[in-house]
């Protein structure tokens, strides 16, 4: 599993499809008003899985009251889940991945209201969940990419 960090607009999408050239892709983007439970039907077979928007969904479950802890654990087990669907279809095909975009919401101005330092906060945890289980790490700044794991 590879996931990709980078502030808005710092060239994510593009490092992805530069990694996958030739493979095709499966999209799961809360931008496009995915819902990110729908990932196993979205996947398809030989294809890479690309998940992005995670600030997204994280956002809505905090609109819809969700406790936070729920949220974190929630995201954890889809990084569990995720790995094990990786493993088992490369067992097949040798190709499948999963790339997780990720943005970065820790650094500039630390909001002032509590809700919104509450959904920088846990969204900066999602990531450090995603990036614990991935095997690689990268992170991206104007369009240049640093491995970091």
């Amino acid at each position: 599993m590879y996931c990709i960090v980078g502030g808005a607009f710092s060239g994510k999408r593009a490092f992805v499809r530069s990694c996958t050239q030739g493979q095709k892709l499966s999209w799961v983007s809360a931008y496009q008003g995915h819902d990110w439970r729908d990932w196993p039907n979205r996947w398809s077979e030989k294809t890479v899985l690309v998940m992005e928007g995670f600030e997204v969904w994280i956002k809505q479950a905090l609109d819809q009251q969700q406790n936070p802890k729920h949220i974190l654990d929630s995201f954890h087990a889809l990084f569990s889940q995720l790995q094990e669907e990786e493993a088992r279809r490369r067992l097949d095909d040798n190709q499948s991945a999963v790339y997780l975009i990720m943005l970065e919401m820790g650094r500039g101005i630390v909001p002032l209201s509590p809700e919104e330092r509450s959904w920088r906060d846990l969204s900066g945890w999602v990531a450090q969940s995603g990036s614990a289980a991935s095997e690689h790490v990268y992170i991206l700044w104007h369009g240049l990419a640093q491995q970091l794991k």
